[in-house]
């Protein structure tokens, strides 16, 4: 169930585009390597409830990182960042 979940999560958006802000849901898979980061945490986790014996088995299978290239940033979320820094007075150059 929680790969299901990984693999086809909800995210909510918000259209800025849009003169109301509209919100909406949109389904995007979860990047391997992100899933990789939840699941080596859960299994490390669970590793600890079963030396405290406090589960039988440890159910967690690690999905194993891939060599990716980053995503680079959404124009809009890039120019949100550098708004934002400018009003910190934080010098980019």
């Amino acid at each position: 169930m929680l790969l299901k979940y990984f693999r086809t999560p909800h995210k909510i958006i918000v259209d800025t585009r849009s003169k109301h802000n509209d919100k909406k849901f949109i389904t995007k898979p979860m990047a391997q390597n992100s899933q990789s980061i939840y699941t080596r945490t859960l299994k490390s986790l669970f590793n600890y409830y079963l030396k405290h014996k406090h589960i039988p088995e440890n159910v967690i299978e690690a999905i194993p990182a891939s060599e990716a290239k980053p995503t680079p940033i959404d124009d809009d979320d890039l120019n949100k960042i550098l708004n934002a820094l400018t009003k910190f007075h934080i010098n980019l150059h």
